[in-house]
């Protein structure tokens, strides 16, 4: 388990540092869920990315990565 921590703790302070403006869902020991802010008013908060301890590896999801970058955002 030390690896999956030490892990964990990496991955998350990679995503922390750049989440800056946006909000954290749940930051709990490890599971890291991070938002971004709604496209327009009324809509629901985006995924921007997550870490998450399983039982045996450790997840790390970045959406950004999925983005058209020639979509002009609202």
């Amino acid at each position: 388990m030390a690896d999956l921590d030490s892990t964990f703790s990496g991955l998350s302070k990679i995503l922390r540092k750049h989440a800056s403006g946006m909000s954290i869902r749940t930051d709990t020991p490890g599971n890291l869920y991070i938002e971004i802010p709604p496209a327009t008013p009324g809509s629901k908060p985006g995924f921007f990315g997550a870490v998450q301890t399983k039982k045996s590896y450790v997840s790390y999801h970045l959406m950004p990565v999925y983005e058209d970058p020639s979509r002009k955002l609202p």
